[in-house]
């Protein structure tokens, strides 16, 4: 019976952490996205080396100062510059 338990309280937590991890992954590649909607829609054209500098930032902090960064600054060579 515990481990019945113990085994029901296992899946329970790694289900949660799934989804948790999930939602994360969702936010990152949603912020992903909008960095690069913002950048196309101000400069028409984004180099694929900014792209893939984008989609390779995990961070979502990082993710988060780059959607103001690239809403606010003058260039695309300002905003890699200050990437």
């Amino acid at each position: 019976e515990g481990i019945k338990e113990g085994i029901k309280e296992g899946i329970k937590e790694g289900i949660k952490e799934g989804i948790k991890e999930g939602i994360k992954e969702g936010e990152i590649k949603k912020s992903q996205e909008d960095i690069l909607r913002i950048l196309k829609a101000r400069f028409d054209h984004v180099d694929d080396e900014i792209v893939r500098k984008i989609n390779s930032t995990v961070n979502l902090t990082k993710l988060e100062s780059y959607i103001d960064l690239g809403a606010t600054c003058q260039s695309l060579e300002d905003f890699t510059q200050k990437m």
